[in-house]
């Protein structure tokens, strides 16, 4: 069981980093590892040895996931502006090539 919640940690730490330098796609596969180890943490009977650390692991796991979310949220948001960046620059590129066009 130690070994599980281990990996567990490690992955969610490992996503934290690379969310936090922006290596979205390594998150992502990243969390594809921990899934079903999380999950199986729910599936398989506890040992009562056991439940302080599976409390704990899930505690700092929910931790990190809101700081993941808190990432998300924010690369959302400058890929949303780099969106409308990029619009209003073609809007602005396209006004220019007309008005070049125009006698």
């Amino acid at each position: 069981m130690q070994d599980i919640l281990n990996k567990i940690m490690q992955l969610s730490n490992n996503m934290l980093k690379h969310a936090e330098a922006g290596e979205w796609e390594q998150v992502t596969g990243l969390e594809q590892q921990r899934d079903p180890l999380l999950k199986s943490l729910f599936y398989e009977d506890v040992k009562p040895e056991h439940v302080e650390a599976v409390r704990e692991t899930v505690l700092q796991t929910l931790d990190i996931d809101k700081k993941l979310i808190g990432l998300t949220e924010a690369n959302k948001q400058r890929l949303a502006e780099d969106i409308h960046l990029i619009a209003s620059r073609r809007k602005a590129s396209h006004a220019y090539t007309e008005a070049q066009r125009s006698p």
